[in-house]
């Protein structure tokens, strides 16, 4: 590995390692009175007042703030209905307070996806501010002691719902009396995603199809993910003068891939990631063609490839603003053993390409909540691969609420490595929610690079430059546990002009119009 890696590491490390700012709330707080969501009639504070409240402020556009109030609906309310109260039969009763006072609809499908039983209008964030509030999600744990209510626990960001019912359980409970560590049971939940993608153009077929099984425990969530993949092509050699021995072939073959991700909590506001995966197969249709070509062009000498991989991971994430702002960094290694080219020069021997490659990969990533109605991400990435200079590049997202139905998602992206490569990419996504379960989507995406950087072979594969763009429509329904998405539409390729030596690969790098279709399901239960 380069200088520049390690170089990198130690610089990113520096960034993250500065000190975080935690929200902090009063240690009391006077009551107060809010209308019910949707509804004239309000409640008041002192209604609770024998027992524990937990206030939950939320916002629709606020992504972590979903699992929080599902989670405090059904492991701190419903619980604590089930067992009328906590140890020592204090009632409990959770407050989820709204701060978001534009677009009531999208509000409505929030509550309705989390299950939130009790919701109030804090206009204006009125009670939130009082109370310190400075990201959110914000969970505050209320006791009525003598005249105003005592805040026993307050935190922006989430520490699970282990904290949540150990400090609840704490209340009215004699000092004297031991309390067993495992009152409170880590909490398990399930997810299963299931995605399915067709590409197919006049004589290449392309399918994948990924089974994802999510399963968290407390603070730890293992995600396993198993692909099944074709490659199917017509191999239609070119036609070249004094060569004969080039046939066409139906070439066809499978692909299996297996990857484990493991993200763990530390801390509230520092989560560890980690991964690692493997496959077995042809990665792409342009080395199943290229290695069809070899095993033709070079009969005696010829070795079958046997394409496969292995990856690790590990990556850092901080929250350095509550709940608003992230940074992470990751590292990741991935070998692979490809279907190298052939090297034939006049009295000499057949040369057989590197069928080995390590690539090293450093990345940054920082995500923010500009605004109620705007969110960004900006990723950096350095790569160093067997045999090239390092790549460098980065994209940075945007997703925009334009108005109370309608989200815009922009993306755009660039990378370079020496002496002479450049890529760009743009992509943009309008989505609109057409009645809260139904939703309706629009992509463009378009592409250009300048080309492959040559190999040393006399007959260079190296790509020339190519562009594409693509237009799909998308239509996804979204229920409370479930979700599925079906999209589709035109993929176009256009390549430039070959370079010399490169007359057997016209066929290959030709314009293509492609189909592409996609499918994906997701269950939580």
């Amino acid at each position: 590995m380069r200088p520049v890696i390690p170089r990198l590491l130690a610089s990113v490390v520096l960034f993250v390692g500065l000190v975080a700012l935690s929200a902090q709330a009063p240690v009391s707080v006077p009551s107060f009175q809010l209308k019910k969501f949707g509804s004239n009639e309000t409640v008041s504070l002192d209604q609770f007042g024998d027992g524990v409240v937990v206030l939950d402020f939320f916002a629709y556009w606020c992504v972590p703030c979903r699992r929080v109030s599902t989670e405090l609906e059904e492991h701190v309310q419903q619980y604590y209905s089930g067992k009328n109260g906590n140890p020592a039969g204090k009632s409990v009763q959770v407050l989820s307070l709204n701060i978001e006072q534009g677009r009531a609809a999208r509000t409505r499908q929030y509550i309705r996806q989390t299950g939130a039983s009790l919701v109030l209008d804090d206009i204006d964030g009125e009670v939130y501010k009082s109370l310190g509030g400075r990201g959110i999600p914000y969970v505050i744990v209320l006791e009525k002691q003598g005249g105003s209510w005592a805040v026993l626990y307050a935190h922006a960001g989430y520490e699970g719902v282990e904290k949540i019912r150990q400090v609840i359980d704490s209340v009215g409970v004699a000092e004297e009396v031991p309390r067993s560590e495992s009152a409170v049971s880590l909490l398990t939940a399930h997810a299963l995603e299931v995605g399915a993608e067709g590409l197919w153009a006049d004589d290449i077929l392309l399918t994948d199809t990924t089974a994802t099984h999510v399963y968290t425990m407390g603070k730890t969530e293992f995600r396993t993910s198993y692909s099944f993949s074709t490659l199917e092509l017509d191999y239609d050699p070119a036609e070249e003068l004094f060569v004969n021995w080039r046939e066409p072939a139906n070439v066809s073959e499978k692909r299996h891939t297996l990857q484990e991700t493991v993200r763990h909590t530390l801390t509230p506001s520092w989560t560890l990631n980690g991964s690692l995966g493997g496959y077995d197969g042809f990665q792409d249709y342009r080395s199943l063609w290229l290695n069809e070509f070899y095993r033709q062009e070079y009969p005696v000498g010829y070795e079958e490839a046997k394409p496969r991989g292995f990856n690790l991971g590990a990556g850092l994430r901080w929250e350095y603003a509550p709940t608003t702002a992230f940074a992470q960094v990751d590292y990741a290694w991935q070998t692979d053993t490809i279907a190298p080219g052939y090297e034939k020069k006049p009295f000499v021997p057949l040369a057989r390409g590197r069928s080995e490659l390590d690539t090293h990969t450093v990345s940054l990533t920082l995500e923010n909540i500009l605004t109620p109605t705007l969110r960004s991400q900006a990723i950096g990435f350095v790569t160093d691969t067997t045999g090239r200079e390092l790549r460098y590049g980065g994209q940075g997202s945007l997703n925009w609420a334009l108005a109370e139905n309608w989200v815009l998602r922009s993306t755009v992206g660039y990378s370079e490595e020496a002496p002479r490569f450049e890529a760009w990419f743009v992509e943009e996504t309008l989505e609109t929610d057409i009645d809260g379960r139904w939703f309706f989507s629009l992509t463009g995406r378009w592409y250009e690079d300048t080309g492959e950087i040559d190999d040393s072979l006399l007959l260079s594969s190296a790509a020339p430059e190519l562009e594409t763009w693509h237009v799909g429509v998308g239509l996804r329904w979204q229920g409370e546990n479930s979700a599925l998405k079906l999209s589709g539409g035109p993929y176009f390729t256009r390549y430039g002009a070959l370079g010399p030596y490169t007359e057997p690969f016209q066929n290959l790098y030709r314009g293509r119009d492609w189909g592409i279709v996609q499918l994906a399901f997701s269950h939580q239960f």
